[in-house]
């Protein structure tokens, strides 16, 4: 008889190894520290590989769109606006995906915000006079006169002529385009974190987080001057960005409508962040400061519209497919004819039912079938579907668009497509600029220009349309043209080629006067 062997009890304790002991991972992701870059996948730098828990992997084995109805899209709504937006923002990841006039509307919006060129703009006030604050000491009213400040042209300290304070200025913001550039120079993905920041107009908000040289092995460990900062070759100072993390926003949550902002490592469906997510986690705190963010919020953000239109559509196509499979195959009802010989009903039923099912066969005489017949004339799922559709586009394109193809593509219709799109990007673009303005070029020149007023920022423009070679042959067809002086004068009233003619170097007439007007005609020597 063999002896049962009692099973030993589990151990939580960790057993050794030839690799060395286990270590046991904590359940929930501990609270960030100070100096810690965040990663979108809810790790934190230095310690990677420790904190991706068991808890923290639940999003990948949960599906939002399983058992998604209106009732539960209502739900999440009312969620998000106490701030617990985990499981929102995660249903949207999910739609973005599985919509295809979504996934096309977010493709045709950022195909042209990517395509921009980002620039380091000068202010316009850099290159004014300034009125007051001409003697050394006194300050001007807006704040630009500042007293005793050495002039790039090499202006006596004293009394400054208005010239010489409108060159102080432009010398200032000619250093600080410099580091700007410089700063932007250092980020690894710049494109990226710009296409993050734009899905905040689908999503209602994007979070990037500045990751610093920090102790990157190059780093250096003294703050070079301002002048030095675009030149300098040894390395990375600790402060430097150079790299900005797109954080998944199932990560983010709100305390509150319009609260701080918490890091939500694990994503935790809660409406009081303090209590559960702890102080450590808020950002704006002293472990995660506000200055190491860049934040972008809509308030009106596509994807509420669109995952109401999801879950209807789905609702429609379910209704479809059992449409169509009653009346889309042929099918019908055989009425057997009378007399049917005993015995021989099931193989009359047999037949009859293949006829009915659109097969081949024979029936006997007096044998009739009957079709069924579409209960409408029309198809009433169709429309619906396009209704909805056009929904989603309307908000999507702020109502110049209401499909994404129409017919005549490639002619006027398909560049209008084109140029609704570009209008679009270039009105986010403009907002994508404020928000490096205000959290990025802000801190830089704070540290690198200390008390000198913001004369340059980071701006995303357009790319011209056109190579350089086919713009520099339109302007010298417009010079020639201006040798004309009839021709000139019809030419300069053009308000189409009025940047043409201006880069051509003739005078514009700025104004909107009557057609019959007259404008100063270019001398020979001018043109």
């Amino acid at each position: 008889m063999t002896k049962r062997r009692t099973p030993r009890p589990l151990s939580l304790a960790p057993r050794p190894s030839s690799l060395g002991a286990i270590r046991q991972l904590p359940m929930v992701a501990p609270a960030a520290q100070p100096g810690d870059q965040l990663q979108r996948g809810g790790t934190t730098a230095g310690r990677l590989g420790e904190i991706v828990t068991a808890a923290n992997r639940w999003r990948e084995n949960y599906n939002p769109l399983r058992g998604l109805v209106m009732r539960r899209v209502v739900e999440l709504l009312e969620l998000a606006q106490r701030g617990d937006t985990a499981y929102l923002q995660w249903a949207f990841r999910f739609v973005e995906r599985r919509y295809p006039t979504l996934s096309a509307l977010i493709t045709r919006c950022e195909a042209p915000l990517l395509n921009f060129d980002w620039t380091i703009q000068i202010k316009e006030q850099a290159g004014a006079p300034d009125s007051v604050g001409r003697e050394s000491g006194e300050q001007s009213a807006n704040g630009l006169g500042r007293s005793g400040a050495p002039d790039s042209v090499g202006r006596e300290s004293g009394r400054h002529s208005p010239n010489g304070v409108g060159r102080s200025l432009n010398a200032m913001a000619l250093r600080q385009q410099s580091t700007l550039r410089s700063a932007y120079d250092l980020i690894d993905n710049l494109k990226e974190a710009i296409k993050h920041l734009h899905l905040a107009e689908f999503r209602g908000y994007s979070h990037l987080q500045k990751h610093r040289a920090g102790g990157a092995p190059n780093s250096v460990s003294a703050r070079p001057g301002p002048s030095d900062f675009g030149l300098r070759a040894s390395g990375f100072h600790p402060s430097d960005v150079i790299h900005l993390e797109p954080l998944n926003q199932w990560c983010v949550c709100r305390d509150g409508l319009e609260g701080n902002w918490w890091w939500n490592p694990d994503s935790r469906s809660t409406s009081q962040p303090l209590q559960f997510l702890g102080p450590a986690n808020c950002i704006g705190g002293p472990e995660l400061p506000l200055q190491d963010f860049i934040i972008h919020t809509v308030d009106r953000p596509i994807d509420e519209i669109a995952l109401v239109n999801f879950v209807r559509a789905n609702l429609c196509e379910k209704d479809a497919d059992a449409f169509m499979e009653i009346f889309g195959i042929p099918s019908g009802v055989v009425i057997m004819p009378p007399n049917v010989p005993q015995g021989k009903e099931g193989e009359f039923e047999l037949a009859a039912k293949l006829i009915s099912q659109g097969g081949s066969g024979a029936l006997p005489n007096g044998s009739e079938y009957k079709p069924n017949d579409s209960p409408r004339g029309v198809d009433p799922f169709t429309p619906r579907l396009r209704h909805l559709d056009e929904q989603v586009v309307l908000v999507g394109t702020g109502g110049k668009l209401t499909m994404l193809t129409e017919g005549g593509s490639g002619t006027l219709a398909g560049a209008a497509h084109q140029d609704t799109f570009e209008d679009i990007a270039a009105a986010r673009a403009e907002k994508i600029s404020e928000c490096f303005q205000r959290d990025f070029d802000a801190e830089v020149l704070a540290r690198e220009h200390p008390g000198e007023p913001v004369l340059a920022g980071f701006t995303l423009t357009p790319v011209e349309r056109g190579d350089e070679a086919s713009l520099a042959f339109t302007r010298e067809l417009v010079k020639g043209l201006l040798r004309n002086p009839q021709m000139g004068s019809v030419l300069l009233e053009q308000i189409n080629l009025k940047e043409t003619i201006r880069a051509s170097g003739a005078v514009i007439n700025e104004e909107v006067q009557s057609p019959m007007s007259k404008v100063p005609s270019p001398s020979p020597s001018s043109a």
